[in-house]
């Protein structure tokens, strides 16, 4: 992802001047074609995924400004870290919130799921061509929302595991879990972990070079 690298130049010449190198907080639609993982971002860095929205993104100025108040008033902000792991049926998103040192609780954890509509397709957008007339038109992929019990409460952190089955009929499903901490002024900071799809296939073999011309669709 551009950003990301983009980001990272700047940390990289931030350091290179002594210079506090910032947190940072990447705000995506969460039906973007890539999902490339933010982990590869230097430094502390927190996401938020927002569903059953696209290129004209919307509802992220709050979480933006929270974000922003806590880091010009020094305020500890959330710390949420998780993993993804995946077996021979099911998918697991693992997450973990500290909230020792002043550090926020989540207010509220919520799972987002969506689910393919075309079993040629790894297509999680909200829009896509119509092949017949060739015009943009709405992709009926709608992200559900339900709430999510902590698992397990130790000390100063808490777990949360979301448990997906892979399908089985040729479809993909994507999923990640969102968690809401109140933030200054009234605000309220909205982070996401990474997207999980299941299965981990695609429905073409790995291209490479000019192999992968194709088109839009």
């Amino acid at each position: 992802m551009s950003v990301v690298r983009a980001m990272d130049a700047i940390q990289q010449f931030l350091g290179q001047q002594n210079i506090i190198v910032p947190e940072e907080f990447v705000i995506g639609g969460a039906s973007k074609r890539g999902w490339m993982s933010e982990d590869v971002a230097s430094g502390e860095s927190y996401l938020r995924r927002i569903p059953n929205t696209g290129h004209s993104i919307t509802e992220y100025e709050e979480s933006l400004l929270s974000f922003y108040l806590s880091v010009a008033d020094r305020v500890p902000l959330p710390s949420m870290k998780w993993t993804r792991t995946v077996n021979g049926t099911h998918g697991i998103i693992h997450a973990v919130i500290d909230f020792s040192a002043g550090r926020p609780k989540p207010a509220n954890v919520t799972v987002y799921q969506a689910r393919t509509r075309d079993i040629l397709k790894r297509d999680f957008r909200r829009a896509k061509l119509d092949q017949t007339y060739g015009n943009v038109v709405f992709n009926p992929i709608i992200w559900t929302n339900t709430a999510v019990q902590f698992e397990e409460q130790t000390g100063s952190t808490i777990s949360y595991s979301l448990i997906v089955s892979i399908p089985t009929d040729g479809y993909w499903i994507a999923a990640l879990l969102q968690a809401s901490f109140s933030g200054r002024e009234g605000t309220t900071l909205t982070l996401t972990t990474e997207t999980l799809i299941l299965p981990n296939t695609y429905p073409v073999k790995e291209c490479y070079d000019q192999e992968c011309y194709g088109r839009l669709v």
